[in-house]
């Protein structure tokens, strides 16, 4: 509804059907185009500078001023009041049946305006800013619909407000032909002015409000009372400001936007989500905003005419309002590590060939179409080529590949030695190639890679399915997961599926065979050592074929029992079996047992070897000495584990002992535990003492 008044507007005035174009170094206009069957067709022509309209009643000569698209643009009050008065007699002239209009050479031409102007001379940009104004709001009022309790969203919302409706009213200055309804001027355009200033203020406000607050509430009314205060004086012209106050004011605003946005970067460091929104909001702000500034205000603050047109300037604000709009609506930005690098890249090329156009026409003094083939020809030659030598420098690339990380990959499933270390190295794997700030095991089933948090973290099922691996912050925090990292993630995971399905059948064959193999022991070659220890008579023979007989239990134990087992456990277990075989002597064992043996584990190989070093020890105490006691001690220093047996020396030289069976077991069953053993005389109580003593490591045998 609204936009439609306000295109009423624009063509409710007398229409000449010209289209009139300015240029610094001629006088008056210059006519760019004629409507045909317009009523000026046949009687001027394209290019003649027009310099004075008037009909019987008055005259007015013509310059620059007559055709600025934003009146508020003009210097100071005095300046904008005679533009003001120069449209009211241009409109009085106009609406008279016949017109003449004076060119360069004081020739005069007469033509009858009519009335209206024809919908026929509505320009595409035209249409596209009411269009896109119309979409704009609608957008933004389903935006702050969804968070309107959001402050940020609050801001952005009056910002998204008042430029639609800045473009809306703007559109009956902006494409005029020569003259403004003088109703505009008096009723409507002190509101465009009005929301070009809530639109400007508001949008460097944003600045101090995402993605981290900076501020507290109370600034947005000191931005609307900024914006009320300055307006109030535009239209009541109280106060006499100092020539560009009014464009000055919104250089001021872009430098303390740029001041607020260096702080967001310090406070969003650490943060994937935050850096991605601070990466969006520079490139939206900075280059539409940038743009705008450079080639549009910044001349005019010098007194200078714009270098772009209006449907130029439009743009380049739209690109802040479509910028911002959708980093805060949806901040997922495809590879958000390097794409701001990729676009501003693409930006520069663009501005370097405009600029370098701009020098060649101003500076060289050259034509057109010369200048823009100078200007590719220099751009590719030699920007183009440095851009890809930084590019290939200082970029991060996101499309890794998994044949890019195999070495590392296949370095990890290597050392993996059973199924349940599948899942620990696969967390470790992917851990190391995103480089992930934090990883964590969620017992929830997922049957797919997945993004979350727009990004933040990636979720990637464990082997079978029954948990989550959730991986936050990709490269440190310093971007966020694509859909690229989906693809190599699945990669890995699937390389880990084979891996584990290889060990899960290994391990299954192994169980097999261990099973037949204690069946065979269990049932063909127990009972016989069982029958033979109930057959034979002599006790030597029978303590040999006992011992082979608790040897064979020992070994269907470790074939039986894969799990781990603590070193306190063990010696308990193994404290009534040894007291037992030196009761029947006579003799007796005193225990000195440390509770810190609780903390140290042993996988069945380790148990099996530590069984056979204390039958071994018992067996050449029971047979060689003849000691009443014996003291069996185990202690832990320094992660090493020490085991000690010590008797009462009967005047036996170590150095002369010869090494058998018995000393070459003890030997062998030490070093697979990655140990040592040694015999030592010490003197203990007073009384020479005989010391066995075992050392090994606890490396957590029980992994």
């Amino acid at each position: 509804m609204f936009a439609m008044i306000f295109l009423w507007l624009t063509y409710s005035v007398p229409w000449l059907g010209i289209d009139f174009s300015v240029k610094s170094h001629l006088s008056g206009l210059v006519i760019k185009e004629i409507e045909k069957d317009g009523p000026a067709d046949s009687i001027l022509t394209p290019g003649m500078q027009i310099v004075e309209i008037g009909n019987e009643q008055q005259s007015l000569l013509l310059d620059h001023t007559i055709l600025i698209p934003e009146p508020a643009d003009l210097a100071n009050f005095a300046r904008y009041n005679r533009f003001v008065e120069n449209n009211q007699n241009l409109y009085s002239i106009l609406s008279s049946g016949s017109v003449w209009l004076k060119d360069i050479h004081g020739k005069q031409y007469t033509v009858a305006p009519e009335a209206y102007r024809h919908l026929s001379s509505l320009k595409p940009d035209h249409i596209a800013i009411i269009l896109v104004s119309v979409i704009s709001i609608v957008f933004h009022y389903m935006l702050a619909r969804f968070k309107r309790h959001q402050l940020s969203i609050q801001v952005l919302t009056v910002t998204a407000l008042a430029y639609p409706l800045h473009i809306l009213i703007g559109q009956t200055t902006f494409f005029r032909e020569l003259v403004v309804n003088p109703l505009v001027l008096e009723y409507i355009h002190p509101l465009q002015m009005l929301s070009a200033l809530f639109y400007a203020y508001f949008l460097m406000g944003l600045m101090f409000y995402y993605p981290t607050r900076l501020l507290s509430r109370k600034a947005v009314y000191l931005l609307f009372a900024l914006a009320i205060t300055f307006w109030l004086n535009l239209i009541s012209q109280t106060i006499t400001l100092p020539d560009n106050t009014y464009l000055t004011q919104f250089n001021i605003l872009f430098l303390i936007a740029i001041f607020a946005g260096l702080v967001q970067w310090r406070k969003a460091k650490g943060s994937a989500i935050k850096m991605a929104q601070i990466k969006w909001f520079f490139l939206a702000m900075f280059g539409g905003a940038g743009l705008n500034i450079i080639f549009n205000i910044v001349p005019q603050s010098l007194g200078r005419d714009p270098y772009v047109g209006i449907s130029t300037v439009l743009l380049f604000s739209y690109l802040i309002f479509i910028g911002i709009a959708i980093g805060i609506y949806r901040y997922r930005l495809f590879n958000i590590d390097r794409w701001w690098f990729s676009v501003w890249s693409w930006f520069f090329a663009g501005l370097a060939i405009v600029l370098l156009d701009l020098a060649f026409i101003s500076l060289v003094n050259i034509d057109k179409q010369t200048a823009t083939i100078a200007s590719l020809l220099i751009v590719g030659w030699i920007y183009f080529p440095v851009r890809q030598r930084i590019w290939q420098a200082f970029s991060y690339t996101p499309h890794a590949t998994i044949s890019q990380h195999l070495p590392e990959i296949v370095s990890s499933i290597v050392r993996i030695k059973t199924v349940t270390e599948v899942d620990e190295t696969l967390i470790s794997t992917l851990k190391s190639i995103f480089n992930a700030q934090h990883t964590s095991l969620q017992n929830k089933q997922s049957l797919q890679i997945s993004l979350h948090n727009s990004g933040l973290s990636l979720s990637v099922p464990d082997i079978n399915g029954n948990n989550t691996i959730i991986l936050e912050h990709a490269e440190q925090g310093a971007r966020l997961f694509s859909s690229d990292d989906i693809a190599l993630a699945t990669g890995i995971s699937e390389l880990f599926k084979h891996s584990y399905s290889a060990l899960n059948s290994k391990e299954q064959g192994a169980i097999e065979e261990r099973e037949r193999i204690m069946s065979d022991l269990h049932d063909d070659l127990g009972p016989k050592l069982l029958t033979l220890i109930h057959s034979l008579h002599k006790p030597r023979l029978v303590e040999i074929a006992r011992d082979s007989l608790h040897t064979l239990r020992d070994i269907v134990y470790s074939i039986q029992y894969q799990e781990p087992m603590s070193l306190y456990e063990l010696l308990e277990y193994e404290r009534h079996a040894l007291n037992k075989r030196v009761s029947e002597k006579g003799r007796e064992i005193i225990w000195h047992i440390d509770s810190a043996m609780d903390d140290v584990h042993l996988n069945p190989e380790s148990i099996l070897h530590l069984k056979r070093i204390f039958n071994e020890l018992i067996s050449n105490e029971l047979r060689h000495s003849a000691s009443a006691s014996m003291t069996f001690s185990v202690s832990k220093k320094n992660n090493i584990v020490s085991v000690r047996l010590c008797t009462a020396n009967q005047g036996k030289n170590i150095e002369q002992w010869k090494v058998g069976v018995g000393l070459g077991n003890l030997t062998r069953r030490s070093k697979a535990l990655e140990g040592t053993i040694q015999w030592k005389n010490q003197n203990l109580d007073g009384s020479n003492t005989l010391c066995f003593e075992l050392l090994f490591p606890d490396n957590n045998r029980a992994a």
